[in-house]
């Protein structure tokens, strides 16, 4: 038995999303793929068309009160907010050393 093993950009016409998306999906292991060499990707035609049919990624997706999550995107979720929340914070603390730096500089100019 021989299988037809397809490129990314066959996979992407059959799923409808441009080749950087499937690429994405493979690397997270969120689609069934052979790898050939080191950086060589196919995908079976039959282990895609089985995907397909049993929802693709929903599978193993969890309902949480505000929408779908994919379980292995909560870890990165996590850490993209936490990112966000760090340059908030060091944006916070230079804008407030140029502010007292300011005040400190015109303070003395003044009149009182």
């Amino acid at each position: 038995m021989t299988t037809k093993l397809l490129t990314v950009n066959e996979v992407s016409e059959i799923l409808g999303l441009k080749p950087a998306r499937v690429y994405e999906l493979t690397r997270d292991k969120r689609l069934p793929f052979v790898l050939l060499g080191e950086r060589q990707y196919r995908y079976s035609s039959t282990a895609i068309q089985n995907w397909i049919d049993n929802g693709g990624n929903q599978v193993s997706a969890k309902r949480r009160g505000d929408g779908l999550w994919i379980d292995n995107q909560k870890p990165k979720l996590i850490a993209s907010a936490l990112k966000q929340i760090s340059r908030a914070v060091k944006y916070r603390r230079f804008l407030f050393l140029i502010i007292t730096t300011i005040w400190n500089l015109f303070n003395p100019l003044l009149p009182e």
